[in-house]
């Protein structure tokens, strides 16, 4: 049995990896955001603080944000997790870290199997 704790904006992600979002991100990802941590509606996200990670409605989104994370992934101060929640809930997780990353090809494979 898993638990996820907590409900981060993007204010507060930015503010945990040290990073500024870049505009177009956060443009894509404000009115996307959904507060309650149960099943994601079509096209929104949540971030969880324990463990520290953004669920997303679907594998499009999370490839979205993980193309636009990954550059700053060796100024991050914390490693954040990526998972797509779907039918089964978190479905794939994929560290973003300068420290444990998939490379592209595993990833896309990831991904492709969740679903």
């Amino acid at each position: 049995m898993s638990i996820y704790l907590g409900n981060f904006s993007i204010a507060r992600m930015e503010e945990r990896l040290g990073i500024k979002f870049p505009d177009e991100l956060v443009a894509y990802m404000k009115d996307k955001h959904q507060d309650n941590a149960g099943t994601l509606a079509k096209d929104k996200w949540h971030c969880f603080d324990i463990p520290f990670v953004l669920a997303c409605e679907n594998r499009e989104m999370a490839a979205i944000i993980y193309d636009h994370l990954k550059p700053f992934t060796d100024d991050m101060k914390d490693q954040l997790g990526i998972s797509i929640q779907g039918k089964n809930k978190c479905a794939v997780h994929d560290e973003i870290d300068g420290r444990k990353r998939m490379d592209e090809q595993d990833s896309k494979k990831a991904m492709k199997e969740a679903l």
